[in-house]
């Protein structure tokens, strides 16, 4: 009788196994936060996959695993987990679900920007109005999940930020130097308004566990050699906030004039991290939207959607706006910032940067293709 029961207890657990094991996990998965599809992954049953997240993703593969499902998208792969009937993976705060939400990111990216799109069938303006402050409440508090901040005007809380963070590595412990690390970087050598200069561009992130301030660092061009080739650089021509939590990112860059005779220049940068700094703390912003759009007089430039998703009206909000290649890489990089003026609350608007026709030209000779925009916003605290 032992053995009889044995077996049966077998059989009971490989039961209880088959449900999350075999399921058949093909199809459409949406990433749905408060009612809004911020993306969706389309597992197909020839094995491709086709992966969108908010305008940015690609086509690949997908394979199945024990309890998971692996995801390769221009090359890249990532494990996705299934549990109770979501799939989840690591650098994503929201999982994906099979429920569509009520509107998709792009629908209410629209209305934040001015545009007016045919609703869904059965929804108000007000039906549509109440989902978008919804939807940017929860928001903002992945914002102050990942980056350590709580939205205000008064002050901003120490990161409390324990977990790994998205880019190159994990979080380094307290006591480890301060690393800026650059999740991409890219110079190029453009002729503006008739002289050659260069332009050094990097995408950053604050990899440890302790806040810091990014003032510059030293920029030099240098020969085919590597010996130094030009005056020393320690000013940023761009940058966004000098104030990075635990894994914040932002963008930073140098311009430098190329001299005369001087053939394929290459460089030395170093972009320093300060744990004290005259500069101002700073929280972050909602990025709502971006776009690459067209002026009235037809030329390509940045716009990004900023929202104050605050009850209380926020001064000084500065934007860091990056064009970027099909590659990642940035390619052009504008601050713009209201200054004076203050977004009232719950409110959004949309600034606009400019891309110098000059570097257009460059683009279009050199094969280099704007792909999308990427921002951050801030705003300082006024302590």
């Amino acid at each position: 009788m032992k053995k009889w029961i044995a077996l049966l207890m077998t059989l009971c657990l490989l039961a209880a196994a088959v449900p999350a094991l075999g399921e058949d996990l093909s199809g459409n998965w949406y990433m749905t936060l408060a009612d809004v599809s911020m993306g969706s992954l389309v597992l197909s049953a020839d094995g491709t996959a086709v992966f969108d997240l908010m305008g940015q993703g690609g086509t690949g593969t997908w394979t199945p695993g024990e309890g998971k499902v692996t995801v390769t998208i221009d090359g890249d792969s990532l494990d996705f987990i299934y549990a109770d009937g979501a799939l989840t993976a690591a650098v994503f705060p929201v999982p994906m679900v099979r429920e569509e939400g009520k509107v998709s990111f792009d629908l209410l990216n629209q209305v934040m920007v001015g545009e007016t799109p045919e609703l869904p069938e059965g929804m108000t303006q007000e039906d549509l109005t109440a989902i978008g402050l919804n939807f940017m409440a929860e928001y903002q508090k992945l914002l102050e999940g990942a980056n350590g901040t709580e939205t205000t005007t008064e002050a901003a809380p120490e990161s409390t930020v324990e977990t790994p963070v998205t880019g190159e590595g994990e979080l380094v412990t307290e006591d480890a130097p301060l690393v800026v690390s650059r999740l991409s970087e890219n110079f190029m050598v453009l002729q503006i308004y008739g002289s050659l200069k260069g332009y050094y561009y990097a995408k950053i992130q604050n990899n440890t566990e302790t806040p810091y301030y990014v003032n510059g660092g030293t920029f030099v061009l240098t020969d085919a050699e590597g010996n130094e080739a030009g005056d020393v650089q320690k000013y940023p021509n761009s940058r966004g906030s000098r104030y990075l939590e635990p894994g914040e990112v932002s963008f930073i860059s140098f311009r430098v004039d190329i001299p005369e005779g001087l053939e394929n220049p290459g460089y030395k940068a170093d972009i320093v991290a300060e744990p004290d700094s005259y500069a101002s703390k700073d929280y972050a912003i909602a990025v709502t939207g971006t776009e690459i759009a067209t002026d009235r007089y037809g030329n390509p430039i940045m716009k990004v959607a900023v929202t104050n998703t605050s009850d209380e009206f926020v001064p000084g909000i500065t934007t860091i706006i990056a064009l970027e290649d099909a590659e990642g890489k940035v390619i052009w990089l504008r601050e713009e910032a209201l200054f004076n003026y203050e977004l009232g609350p719950n409110s959004t608007i949309k600034l606009t940067g400019s891309i110098d026709s000059d570097a257009l030209a460059y683009f279009e000779a050199n094969g280099i293709v704007p792909t999308t925009v990427e921002a951050f916003a801030y705003a300082e605290i006024d302590d």
